[in-house]
């Protein structure tokens, strides 16, 4: 039975931090074990004020797994995570043209992802990831100075605009390849500084960069799940 338990316990562990999961992702868009709700759910749920957040379990049960798997993700395994995620979103990207990447549609509600953000397009999901990434970037960099990064973040404050145009797949190719740049040249990231995610509590610097990484996995199988419901995956 203790085999069967960590046996389960790295199954939740490599869903979030995973060397890769890119075909694991890809087949997530057939429903699977990451769909909480029906494509044809009540659309009001969609429309749910943005940063209404997670259900309360689901939350705390993301808090659980993430918080342990900080504890045995290094620094570069969380970067080499984030490498192959920007890897396959670029990817795919390339694979499409402006039309598919631009059409919002509503899709069930995946694992760590709020009901307001169902109804998004590609470059929703792009321009999402860049203005995240970018706000952790700054975070690290303001923790290892010791100094308080900025105001209380807002999760509503990170939706993307519907009528994003295709600058967000530029947006999102530099502002990765700079955050890459600076995680791998400050490495330890560690920090004795914290600052509060609305979902995840006090977090330091190494726990904003794997969430970095968890984040932009599950952004990576909303625009998996995206393509197949438009019906090109």
């Amino acid at each position: 039975m203790r085999g069967q338990g960590n046996a389960a316990s790295r199954l939740k562990h490599n869903r979030l931090f995973g060397p890769n999961g890119s075909q694991d992702d890809r087949l997530s868009g057939n429903d699977g074990p990451y769909c909480l709700t029906n494509p044809q759910d009540n659309f009001m749920s969609a429309n749910q004020a943005h940063g209404s957040g997670l259900p309360g379990f689901e939350k705390f049960c993301l808090n659980v797994v993430f918080k342990s798997g900080c504890v045995v993700t290094s620094d570069k395994s969380a970067v080499r995570s984030i490498e192959n995620s920007s890897r396959d979103i670029l990817n795919v990207v390339a694979e499409n043209d402006l039309d598919i990447l631009s059409q919002q549609f509503l899709i069930p509600r995946l694992v760590g992802i709020e009901h307001s953000s169902r109804n998004w397009s590609v470059l929703m999901v792009l321009e999402h990831l860049a203005m995240v990434n970018q706000a952790i970037m700054e975070t690290i960099r303001a923790l290892r100075n010791e100094s308080l990064p900025f105001d209380k973040i807002q999760i509503a404050n990170f939706k993307p605009d519907p009528d994003v145009d295709a600058d967000a797949i530029d947006r999102f190719r530099d502002v990765n390849g700079r955050y890459l740049n600076f995680v791998k040249s400050h490495s330890p990231l560690k920090t004795n500084q914290l600052w509060e995610h609305p979902w995840f509590g006090l977090l330091d610097g190494h726990q904003w960069h794997c969430l970095a990484a968890v984040h932009q996995r599950i952004h990576r199988r909303q625009m998996y799940k995206i393509l197949a419901m438009i019906g090109v995956v």
